[in-house]
């Protein structure tokens, strides 16, 4: 048995298994999102195998490494998807599978197949691997869909909202400001009483962990702290919809503190302790 073979054997169980268990990931709809929202959403999706995701999914993703304006490392990750995909699509095997395959997609509205998965589809027929049978199917595909532009995929733009304080030096020794518009008020003012924060430990434990649970799928390099905090904002919102960037830097403190994490070059890492 070849190589190939072996692969699309394995391919079958594995296929066979899913559909058993039924863990095929659904998406929300991605068009839209600005870059850092996308690369966090879809961090963890983009390391499964394309058998466990649903048909829309993976046509989502896919359309998405095909967006104008995609770059750094997002584009690299769509990039080595891309590619991880269509070894996996040529691992199917012929027969029932891959007519399921293709008749998963052939229920998907035609804009919505991008460019790269038809070019995918196209590669089958070209390396001539596949069976006639499988052929014929993937050309019907192609045929039934050719006459329909994909549908564009638009990034959106996320921008930090920023205040900006106008601050006016006051005169020495009182007196009107600059511009004559009202006097400065030379009388001392009693000092404010700083207000306690009081700490809750539960909300402190649950960022703790949601940080921890990032950063352990990222052993080797890391996450950026913007990324970090983003992830950990988008996936604590349901319980704490309040969650503030401050108070998610001193859960990583604490890490820091008590060497469960490490930074490094403006990315935090996790500690490894065997």
């Amino acid at each position: 048995m070849s190589g190939g073979e072996i692969r699309r054997v394995r391919y079958a169980i594995a296929h066979l298994l899913e559909v058993f268990l039924e863990r095929r990931i659904q998406l929300a709809t991605l068009r839209g999102s600005d870059p850092l929202t996308l690369q966090v959403t879809i961090a963890d999706v983009l390391r499964r195998p394309i058998r466990q995701l649903e048909p829309e999914a993976l046509t989502e993703l896919l359309a998405l490494s095909e967006a104008d304006g995609l770059d750094g490392d997002l584009a690299k990750e769509m990039a080595s998807f891309v590619e991880r995909a269509g070894k996996e699509i040529a691992d199917i095997p012929d027969g029932t599978l891959w007519a399921e395959f293709l008749g998963e997609f052939s229920a998907i509205a035609a804009g919505r197949l991008p460019t790269c998965f038809r070019d995918l589809l196209q590669t089958e027929l070209a390396d001539g691997k596949r069976d006639q049978t499988s052929c014929d199917a993937t050309q019907t595909l192609l045929d039934s869909i050719k006459d329909t532009d994909p549908e564009t995929f638009d990034l959106g733009k996320g921008e930090a909202n920023i205040q900006r304080t106008k601050v006016v030096a006051k005169p020495k020794g009182g007196g009107e400001t600059k511009s004559g518009i009202g006097k400065v008020d030379t009388k001392a003012k009693k000092p404010r009483k700083k207000a306690v924060k009081v700490v809750d430990p539960v909300r402190e434990k649950f960022i703790r962990d949601l940080c921890l649970e990032r950063l352990q799928g990222y052993l080797d390099k890391g996450l950026s702290e913007t990324v970090l905090i983003t992830g950990v904002t988008f996936m604590g919102r349901k319980t704490y919809s309040n969650l503030a960037r401050p108070e998610i830097m001193n859960a990583l403190k604490r890490l820091l503190d008590d060497g469960l994490a490490r930074k490094s070059a403006g990315r935090w890492i996790m500690e490894r302790h065997w």
